[in-house]
């Protein structure tokens, strides 16, 4: 996502993030762990900006894989043409295995912050009608994702968006976007129907994470889903191998919640990191870590994220063009808009 910060704006593109709350930017690349990567992304210089201020206040955030420590400042950031005038964000001065900025888009102020993240101050300064936007990531082959603040895209999903609630705290105490997953299936190409797998006690919960490129289930969940799929081969990494012939095939991974269910395409499933390189869009967590539903699910569903109501909205995700909604404040407002696909 494109974010212009300072006056004049420097533009740096940062990568969207639904598992975490802030934002926090480059100033150098010296730091990076893919400086060239750093540097095609753009780096934000504070001495550049007649609006900047170092509040001298240290942050620290760290990743499921990775981690960045720096200074807050205060400045204008501009999203879409939007302007934001004295938002608070990280300065990285240190990192670990991090090539480039993050935004996280998840509950800020009072759950997980102390001030205003970029969906608080997009509420606050009136330029939404509640903290809602949608996600549609789409294929990881062509560059079609988008994120809409304070609304939703018509054409990206086909039916009407199903209202889930947002488990708050979720069942570790966190303050994320975990929901409860009631079923997971595997409709077989060329199957008339979905072969679906035992969830324990009838649903697990999940946190729904862009931040994190692969789905991690429970291991005894994980062997039934390997089961269907018996070329996969385990790699030195821990990640499955299986031919990229099934990219091609018809069959669908298939995630119940409540009375919806996303169809993901093996096509989006299976992870391709490169050409010719194919692997199983889940791993299992461990025991005791948290259950995630990562690009390989959200790819398949268009989402939409209302702090305001802690609630989710999914939709099987289809591209057939753009209309953008704004949506109105209020519980279940989302669900009026049928989508045109």
């Amino acid at each position: 996502i494109t974010a212009q910060i300072g006056s004049p704006p420097q533009t740096v593109y940062v990568q969207l993030d639904t598992g975490s709350n802030e934002l926090w930017v480059y100033s150098n690349c010296d730091e990076s762990d893919s400086p060239s990567i750093c540097a095609d992304f753009g780096i934000y210089d504070p001495t550049k900006s007649s609006t900047s201020t170092d509040t001298e206040v240290e942050f620290g955030i760290t990743y499921g894989k990775g981690s960045v420590n720096g200074i807050y400042y205060i400045d204008t950031v501009a999203l879409a043409g939007i302007s934001l005038p004295t938002t608070q964000f990280g300065v990285a001065t240190t990192s670990s295995a991090l090539f480039d900025g993050i935004m996280g888009v998840s509950f800020g102020y009072p759950y997980n912050t102390l001030y205003y993240n970029v969906i608080d101050k997009l509420y606050a300064d009136g330029k939404t009608n509640s903290k809602l936007f949608s996600l549609g990531l789409g294929s990881a082959t062509t560059a079609e994702g988008e994120i809409v603040f304070g609304g939703i895209d018509t054409m990206k999903y086909s039916g009407y968006l199903a209202l889930i609630p947002i488990l708050f705290p979720g069942p570790d105490g966190s303050y994320r976007y975990w929901v409860n997953l009631n079923s997971l299936g595997n409709t077989q190409p060329g199957a008339s129907s979905s072969n679906v797998y035992t969830v324990t006690d009838y649903s697990l919960s999940v946190i729904l994470d862009s931040g994190t490129t692969l789905s991690y289930i429970p291991q005894a969940l994980f062997n039934l889903v390997l089961a269907d799929f018996p070329e996969a081969a385990q790699q030195s990494s821990g990640i499955y191998s299986v031919p990229c012939s099934y990219v091609t095939e018809s069959g669908t991974i298939d995630f119940g919640f409540g009375n919806m269910i996303i169809h993901v395409p093996y096509s989006q499933f299976i992870y391709q990191p490169s050409a010719g390189s194919c692997y199983l869009g889940f791993l299992p967590s461990a025991s005791g870590d948290i259950p995630i539903l990562g690009d390989t699910f959200l790819r398949g569903a268009y989402v939409v994220y209302d702090q305001s109501q802690t609630s989710i909205y999914l939709a099987n995700y289809v591209n057939c063009g753009s209309s953008l909604v704004a949506v109105p404040a209020g519980y279940g407002a989302a669900s009026a808009f049928k989508g045109q696909c």
